[in-house]
């Protein structure tokens, strides 16, 4: 690699070395400082539905501080759905009865129809994320994807309402 040309900043380096010895397909965007982590659901391959989920991991310095307690991390997971104009008002009166089931990030419908799961933390960039904490972010992150991917699959069909939704989600926890 030429001295010129960009690096991705140490802490993705880092994660992206202890996600592929995970198991997980990454790829990086050194110019952007991007991480992107393929989340695909064995789930969904076995019932003929192939989505990978795709994860995107920045690394960003607030307020081009040097200091270690101005980092963040911040994980935006793209569910491969658009949310039909028809269903967007339903779809966010959801999105918090489904948010307050996450234990990481909220969800967010974006101006472009797409839905996503984000998370953000303040990061030390003197000292890495251990491999037994990114597995724990990844597992939840992988988690929730799988968990809440499902409602929100059935809401952009227009099979599911909000209204409807905490019973349904009642019903499937019973199950478990």
């Amino acid at each position: 690699m030429a001295a010129d040309e960009p690096t991705l900043p140490l802490e993705l380096i880092l994660i992206e070395v202890a996600l592929n010895r995970l198991g997980y397909r990454t790829a990086s965007n050194p110019p952007l400082g991007e991480l992107f982590v393929e989340m695909a659901d064995d789930r969904q391959f076995q019932q003929g539905r192939v989505s990978t989920h795709q994860l995107l991991v920045r690394s960003l310095t607030l307020n081009g501080d040097d200091d270690p307690a101005s980092r963040l991390m911040t994980f935006d997971l793209a569910y491969p759905l658009d949310v039909p104009e028809l269903l967007r008002a339903d779809v966010l009166q959801a999105l918090p009865q489904l948010a307050g089931q996450l234990v990481l990030g909220h969800f967010e419908l974006d101006d472009d129809a797409s839905l996503h799961m984000r998370y953000s933390m303040l990061i030390d960039s003197i000292a890495p994320l251990s491999d037994e904490i990114l597995l724990q972010i990844f597992s939840l992150l992988d988690y929730q994807q799988l968990h809440f991917g499902d409602y929100l699959e059935e809401m952009c069909a227009g099979r599911l309402t909000a209204d409807v939704l905490p019973d349904v989600m009642a019903e499937a926890e019973g199950d478990d």
